[in-house]
């Protein structure tokens, strides 16, 4: 899009913003306005980015053996609560990958779409940022476009508090939910989602 599009109508303005700002709406594409110069510069970088991920992937399917990843994708400042949770997916024999949230900007973009390469299950936990949850189930949505050879068996949202609705989350769907005890007690029975990943 233009850096310095003019809409011709009141109309055309409504839809564009409307673009700019429902998430939904732009469910596994990316809104870029600037210009044409910079977007090609944009697609080259990840066109290397693109193929820099299928050798990973071909690396990682080849570390991966017998063993189960779970991707455990949280907002920082839930890092503490979110313990309980890796400690159940590890007791089922399930290694836990959980963000890395220091170093550069890039490099966090670049571990995160490896993540999800390599696990073969996501669990996103979430309180009530409807925005940020929207935003994650979409780089899940996109992980074939990173270089992910396969499916995931298993996909769940974990709500902290019941805060969010299903009806509320864009492209749930086949997401397994669990819902978080409003009280804050840390008894979410994991089952549904672990069962579909645990080894046999």
């Amino acid at each position: 899009m233009p850096l310095f599009l003019r809409p011709s109508s009141d109309q055309q303005k409504l839809y564009l913003d409307r673009l700019r700002d429902d998430i939904s709406s732009t469910s596994g594409a990316e809104i870029i306005q600037t210009p044409l110069e910079i977007l090609k510069t944009i697609i080259h970088t990840r066109l290397e980015l693109f193929e820099r991920d299928k050798m990973l992937t071909l690396r990682r399917v080849k570390e991966k053996s017998d063993k189960k990843y779970v991707y455990l994708l949280f907002d920082q400042k839930d890092e503490s609560y979110v313990e309980y949770l890796k400690t159940e997916i590890s007791n089922r024999n399930i290694s836990v990958i959980v963000p890395d949230f220091s170093g550069k900007q890039v490099d966090l973009l670049q571990q995160h779409r490896e993540s999800l390469i390599k696990s073969d299950g996501v669990l996103l936990f979430a309180n009530s940022n409807l925005n940020w949850l929207n935003s994650k189930i979409n780089d899940v949505i996109k992980a074939p476009g990173f270089g992910k050879p396969s499916a995931f068996e298993a996909k769940a949202v974990l709500i902290k508090d019941a805060s969010i609705s299903k009806d509320e989350i864009a492209n749930f769907g086949d997401l397994i939910m669990l819902n978080g005890d409003k009280k804050g007690e840390k008894t979410t029975d994991l089952s549904p989602f672990i069962d579909k990943i645990a080894l046999l």
